[in-house]
């Protein structure tokens, strides 16, 4: 895959010869929401910086069948019909008095970027996830244990989480891919 480091970011599905009830990928993009790889990614140096100044990527497991927000998403691989669309973003409570959680210095830099920017819906996932950088190929910083962590942020409650506005929701994407046509759950 090449991505455009000068580019916009969000692709043009007619960039694509995908049709609806397929997945994305054969055609390039490596997020279901036919976003790039690195938009949203928690870089390792942004930690270390203490700053993360734009919105976050998480994939999910309750995504949206068939429906997603352009822009940023083209397209879609949820499953729930009462789903969160890929594209849409999601935004801890601005106002939420962080302290309260215990956090350690790293999941505040996280969670003061999803107060200011929020994250958007690009994949989905067998539970709820940021994405961050991957370290495998570095030797100097080939894990981020003692930075921060899957659960880092797991004792802030959903509640505090809210949906922004979804200005363009298009109902098109890849098709249910259990036999039955549902996913687990959504019966």
């Amino acid at each position: 895959m090449k991505y455009r480091a000068d580019g916009s970011g969000v692709f043009d599905r007619g960039d694509f010869d995908v049709h609806n009830g397929e997945s994305i990928h054969p055609y390039g993009p490596s997020r279901a929401a036919g976003v790039s790889a690195l938009a949203g990614t928690i870089m390792h140096e942004e930690i270390l910086a203490g700053r993360i100044e734009h919105r976050l990527g998480f994939a999910t497991s309750a995504a949206a069948l068939q429906r997603f927000v352009y822009p940023p998403a083209c397209w879609t691989d949820g499953g729930w019909k009462r789903g969160i669309p890929e594209g849409a973003t999601v935004q801890l409570d601005p106002d939420l008095d962080l302290a309260r959680f215990n956090l350690s210095p790293a999941s505040q830099v996280v969670a003061r970027a999803l107060q200011e920017y929020g994250a958007v819906c690009t994949d989905v996932s067998g539970g709820h996830c940021l994405d961050g950088q991957g370290l495998y190929a570095d030797p100097q910083r080939r894990t981020w244990n003692g930075l921060l962590d899957g659960s880092s942020l797991i004792h802030i409650p959903l509640s505090h989480y809210r949906v922004l506005k979804m200005e363009t929701v298009i109902a098109e994407g890849q098709g249910p891919r259990k036999p039955d046509g549902l996913f687990a759950g959504d019966e």
